[in-house]
């Protein structure tokens, strides 16, 4: 149905048009090889056949190291889990006795924030400068103590056996009080079994972690479950970041402070598919899921008001009672059986051990020290990938326990994840590797903005999923984080693993601004001629004065090995490599020589050796031949001789963790195998029961030494470039016949060396995401595992004082930040964000509905322009409150959100607060057209509904003026066709019920004409032009009509018809005279500033507050500019690529239409730039199955408040 309403006022006294219509694995090739390095030593682990060796027998070396306890560890759990959630347990299977952690990569929370401060506050934290740079340490508390500790890592609960007496009573149990107790894990399959008794019954515990979903199955069989004296409790602690530097170890959360947060049960069938019962847990602003069903039906109750302990109970009388207990950060609706959750573990596990790089040490070897090296391998392979595998890069306890607040360290990404790649367990590696496009922004943001470097992009060193960095003189003043992303890049460049120009293309801006920065970074030194790096700056070791340390030799070397390998990279582009690379990287300092042997830093004091001050921490000297290849200007010889003397001198006993395996690659690529062999099995470097690497300097576990560990083997397996024979990193005596190993790793030092191909006895095909299409077009989708995606499910989980951030897989090229905002109407829930397509960042706001946002509809609303600002629409016409001044608003009495909910969108780029990255601006103006934002509204809107599943089904009616006449029906339309792929991918389509066209222009076919009607023959309007004008200007409208029918409609030339729209709109339009253009019945005041309404200069002026910017989370890289609620420079680019001439928006109406979209288009009786005859006229034109009943359709008076007359009406079809 098509309408067409002409009004006195628009956008004042009339409610939305409310109408109703319901709405009736993998793709990852094979891999066969890969590549991978520490700094510069790059390996190739192929799984090769030899001529001469046999099939490993991986399951039985696997399970010879299966871990086996009778009593709990007071200080590390058994562990089951999947790299995003890993659940400890004491002996009984369960946190029965000791609270072990439930962890994940996605639980992070806020503390409440310190009294007397506001998120305003926290915007506007800065620290110290120090020589004209400003940084994050040293500015007031408690903002830093509070900035430091947030977000914190949370422990999602606690599950364990409930004893039960003879008489219904909780029995008081301990761990004394069991006989018999034993556990085992079962390596091969992820599985937990544990026994014992009480009281003379037999109790047997089954424990398993899903693969696919972050829960965990348990099933209890013993004949005390029958008899209702066994069953399960669930409880809840609170989590903050009270203690020192975050550290929580080794349980997590306080239990005995249950006022400060809250549960809440809620049972019932209709909670989802296998659920049972679903508890949220709120703590501050941040809400958490724990879902339990998928077994047995049981019944579960509260223990007490006081506590947040539940106790579960079989419903059945049953001895072997199963439950799944799942976790999320949102409500879910559905979770995995038990039985499920037990045959994905076993397959999932058994693909990792069989698919994936193996070795064996202890098949043909004769020392006994194989045996323990062997075990280490295999339970750090197991607890990598329990701990180590997630979204994000682990922290330094994985998922067992909480230090730095959970936060991880980016200098440390290296050490934890490097290894997936020499493994061939890229699927892994692919998890987080994405970190560095993720923290791009914010890098280039704390570089540019708060450093005040020119270019590039400064990586954080103690961060969160934000990729904010935590304020710390250490955490701002480290660098040797830096070159690591470009390390990443080339592993996987070298693996081969898809086309080589899309892996450059993936990597190069994070190419680009890491090198970027390190070249501006390095400070020509005026009186040497060199590049020096620092001051200030901490080294490795974090040991030194940074106020006096500059050019430490391990940073040099790294930092020339980084560009060496960025210039490469624009090499294979085929672009060329800025000068400033070529310069810094050929004229960096020397490293620092000290007697004859490498210096920690330049002007250290010469008795460096002999000071326990600058030698009791990370050895970083021995990196520089040994983790690092030789590097320009290095002397082998130096080298050598530096690490004797650190093996020698420096104080091991205060090394710890990812030392030793350093230690010993810099041995092994020296000739002293036996010694490589004694640093992996040093004394102080100690790996528990469960192979939990064990720290002496920080709280176990510190898996960093587990990941240089499993570096460190496959280097010294064999070998690297110009070494020779077999295992040269391993001794000749008691290892003869490491050929076993079925494994070849090849180094590759040279950039155009080709990598090798080896017939292959084992391969990987990896289950994980499939290979990323770019939305819209026919193949808009990527395919995805669905469980790879769990809904946010509540717009009350998203915090007020940083944004969430939504993704999903089939939307590979777009995420969207969002977050509570308070700044409008206070009876208002209101929220804001970003639209992020890569470089590009779209602001919107969304209001829910005065009535009841549970049911009422969804409308979409933007401004047109192009280039103007949607806070037009949101705080003039019809959002829920309206700018009075500076300081104030009011609410606005005909918000349509008194019946909707509603989002008003800032696009494109250049419009309000949306913005691109590193300069890309202009380019995408010129770039930018109503067709491609039509695709990235699609994709938006998908990714809310998909995450905010209420919404769902929702009948959306989009909504827009002036421009909007061209952009709406466009954006409809893609979401239209985007329908049938949202089906065919499982998810549920967009129920797109209208569009509203206010005061729009659609078709300048017949606007221009209109132009001339508007000022001469209105019927409804005074002439505003004298006769001889009109004359005139009557006698060029048939000319104007052909030129532009010729040039741009009949057949499109950009020269002619951009020619015959300049001629119709000087013609035509042109003539025009100072009143205003929306409304001919009023002058206009100050037409340059403010459009003809004051009301805007108040717009502006409200929203370029910093404050107001702050509670919005305007992004740091526009916040403090001046609003601007037009872009000039948006509206001329539209211009030049003739998008507004370019395709025929009336033609998208019609198509709408015959697919039963309803259609409005209303306008303003008085407005002249968008007027009523030519949106009559092309309402008229419409080709649709309809048209002749609509034009046979006589104007009819629409009349409100009794007889009050409003305005004409049209409508047809419907």
């Amino acid at each position: 149905m098509s309408s067409i309403i002409q009004k006195e006022d628009v956008g004042c006294t009339d409610r939305i048009p409310k109408y109703t219509r319901p709405y009736t694995s993998d793709a990852r090739r094979t891999r066969n090889m890969l590549t991978s390095g520490s700094g510069g030593t790059f390996f190739l682990l192929v799984l090769a056949e030899l001529a001469s060796a046999t099939n490993i027998e991986r399951h039985g070396i696997v399970s010879r190291y299966n871990p086996v306890r009778t009593a709990s560890s007071n200080s590390t759990p058994m562990q089951v889990g999947n790299g995003h959630f890993a659940f400890g347990a004491d002996v009984t299977g369960l946190q029965t006795f000791l609270p072990f952690a439930i962890m994940s990569d996605w639980g992070w929370k806020n503390d409440s924030l310190p009294d007397g401060t506001t998120e305003a506050d926290l915007e506007a934290y800065r620290g110290e400068t120090w020589d004209g740079v400003t940084y994050l340490f040293g500015g007031p508390e408690p903002l830093q103590d509070w900035l430091t500790a947030n977000p914190g890592r949370a422990n999602l609960g606690r599950v364990g056996l409930l004893f039960v007496d003879e008489g219904g009573g909780v029995a008081d149990v301990a761990e004394g009080d069991l006989e018999g107790t034993s556990q085992t894990l079962d390596l091969w399959t992820g599985t937990m079994t544990s026994s014992f008794r009480w009281q003379g019954e037999g109790v047997a515990i089954r424990t398993v972690a899903a693969q696919s979903s972050d829960a965990v199955g348990v099933t209890i069989e013993s004949t005390l479950v029958e008899r209702g004296r066994l069953g399960v409790f669930l409880d809840f602690p609170w989590n903050d970041g009270r203690t020192f530097l975050g550290f929580q170890v080794p349980f997590v959360g306080f239990w005995n402070e249950t006022s400060k947060h809250t549960t809440s049960l809620t049972t019932g069938p209709g909670l989802g598919l296998n659920i049972g019962a679903a508890i949220a847990h709120t703590m501050v602003n941040n809400t958490f899921f724990t879902v339990v069903g998928g077994g047995d039906s049981f019944s579960i109750e509260r223990v007490s008001a006081d506590e947040h302990r539940y106790a579960i109970f079989p419903n059945a009388s049953i001895s072997s009672f199963s439950l799944t207990i799942a976790y999320a950060p949102s409500m879910v609706k559905t979770i995995p059986t038990v039985d499920d959750i037990k045959m994905e573990s076993e397959s999932v596990w058994e693909d990792y051990w069989v698919k994936n790089g193996f070795i064996d040490l202890i098949t043909g070897s004769s020392d006994v020290r194989a045996d323990e090296l062997q075990r280490r391998i295999i339970l750090s392979r197991y607890l990598m990938r329990v701990n180590e595998a997630g979204d994000t890069p682990p922290q330094e306890s994985g998922l067992v326990n909480n230090g730095w607040y959970g936060k991880f360290h980016m200098e440390m990404f290296f050490w934890h994840s490097a290894h997936w790649a020499l493994w061939n367990t890229w699927d892994l590696l692919d998890r987080s590797s994405g970190t560095y496009a993720r923290f791009l922004s914010t890098s280039v943001q704390r570089a540019q903005s708060q450093e005040g470097y020119t270019t590039g992009a400064r990586w954080p060193k103690m961060t969160d999923p934000s990729g904010r960095s935590s304020p710390g003189e250490i955490n701002e003043l480290l660098i040797w984080q830096q070159p690591h992303p470009l390390v990443f890049a080339e592993y996987e460049y070298r693996a081969a693993r898809s086309d080589p120009r899309a892996t450059l293309e993936r990597w190069r801006e994070v190419v680009r601004a890491t090198a970027d920065w390190m070249a501006a970074y390095a400070k020509r030194n005026e009186s040497t001629g060199f590049h020096d790096l620092g001051p200030p700056m901490y080294v490795v070791s974090e040991d030194t004065a940074p106020n006096v340390t500059h050019n430490p030799a391990f940073e040099l070397a790294y930092w020339r090995f980084g560009l060496d390998h960025a210039m490469t990279w624009m090499e294979r582009l085929g672009e060329e490599v800025p000068e400033a690379w070529t310069e810094v990287r050929d004229n960096l300092a020397p490293l620092p020589i000290e007697d004859g042997l490498y210096a920690v830093y330049e002007g250290i004091p010469s008795d460096f050796w002999d000071s326990p001050t600058y030698t009791s921490d990370h050895p970083a000297l021995v990196g520089l031949y040994g983790w690092l290849p030789q590097t320009a200007n290095l002397s082998v010889d130096v080298a050598k001789a530096t690490a004797e003397k650190v093996w020698a001198s420096w104080n091991i006993s205060d090394c710890w963790g990812w030392d030793f395996p350093m230690l010993a690659m810099s041995a092994a690529r020296n000739g002293e195998a036996e010694k490589a062999i004694e640093w992996l099995l040093h004394p102080l470097f100690k790996f528990d029961d469960v192979g939990m690497p064990v720290s002496t300097r920080v709280p176990t576990p510190y898996f960093p030494g587990a990941g240089a560990l499993l570096y460190a083997v496959a280097m010294m397996a064999e070998g690297w470039d110009g070494s020779g024979g077999a295992a040269p990193g391993f001794p000749k005596e008691g290892w003869q016949d490491l050929t076993l190993l079925q494994v070849k790793i090849f180094v590759q030092c040279n950039h155009h060396m080709k990598v090798p191909l080896f017939s292959l006895l084992g391969y990987a095909v990896l289950a994980s995401r499939a290979a990323q299409l770019p939305f819209g077009g026919q193949n808009s989708f990527s395919a995805y595992d669905d469980g790879l995606f769990t809904p946010l499910g509540d717009l009350s989980a998203l915090s007020s004082t940083e944004f969430t951030t939504l993704s999903h897989p089939a939307f590979s090229r777009h995420k969207v930040r969002v977050k509570q905002s308070h700044f409008c109407d206070g009876s208002v829930r209101a929220y804001t964000g970003y639209i992020d397509i890569e470089a590009r960042h779209l602001f919107f706001y969304f209001f829910e509905s005065r009535r009841d946002p549970d049911t009422d509809d969804v409308v979409f609303w933007t401004n047109g322009g192009p280039g103007a600002s949607s806070t037009m629409g949101l705080f003039m016409e019809l959002g829920p409150c309206r700018v009075t001044n500076l300081t104030e608003t009011e609410p606005n009495p005909y918000g349509w959100n008194d019946q909707a909910n509603i989002f008003f969108v800032d696009q494109p780029v250049g419009v309000g607060f949306s913005y691109a990255e590193y300069g890309e601006t202009i380019t995408i103006y010129l770039k930018s057209t109503t067709k491609d934002a039509g695709d990235d509204i699609a994709a938006f809107m998908s990714i809310f509904f998909e995450h905010f599943t209420k919404f769902k089904g929702r009948a959306l009616h989009l909504a827009g003026e002036s421009y909007g006449g061209r952009y709406i029906p466009v954006f409809a339309s893609a979401i239209y066709d985007n329908n049938p792929r949202l089906i065919e991918a499982g998810l549920t389509p967009i129920n797109l019920s209208s569009i509203m066209i206010g005061n729009g222009c659609t078709d300048f076919g017949t606007m221009y004409p209109s132009y001339y009607l508007a000022q001469c023959e209105d019927p409804t309007f005074p002439a505003i032009q004298g006769i001889s004008d009109c004359v005139r200007m009557k006698q060029l409208v048939p000319r104007c009509e052909q030129r532009f029918k010729e040039s741009c409609v009949d057949k499109f030339d950009s020269i002619d018809c951009q020619a015959a729209a300049n001629f119709c709109q000087s013609s035509l339009g042109g003539p025009f005279n100072d009143l205003n253009h929306y409304d001919r019945a009023r002058p206009c005041k100050g037409l340059n500033m403010t459009e003809c309404y004051p009301i805007v200069q108040h717009i502006g002026d409200f929203l370029g507050k910093k404050d107001i910017q702050t509670r919005l989370g305007v992004d740091p890289s526009v916040r403090g500019q001046t609003f601007n609620y037009s872009s000039r420079a948006v509206n001329q680019a539209f211009h030049a690529n003739l998008d507004m001439f370019s395709f025929p928006a009336q033609f998208y109406i019609a198509a709408l239409l015959e697919r039963g979209i309803r259609t409005l288009i209303y306008v303003g009786a008085t407005d002249y730039i968008c007027n009523w005859m030519g949106n009559e006229a092309m309402t008229m034109g419409l080709e649709w199955t309809k048209k002749d009943e609509f034009r046979r359709e006589p104007l009819h008076v629409w009349t409100i408040e009794g007889n009050k007359i409003a305005g004409l009406t049209r409508s047809g079809g419907g």
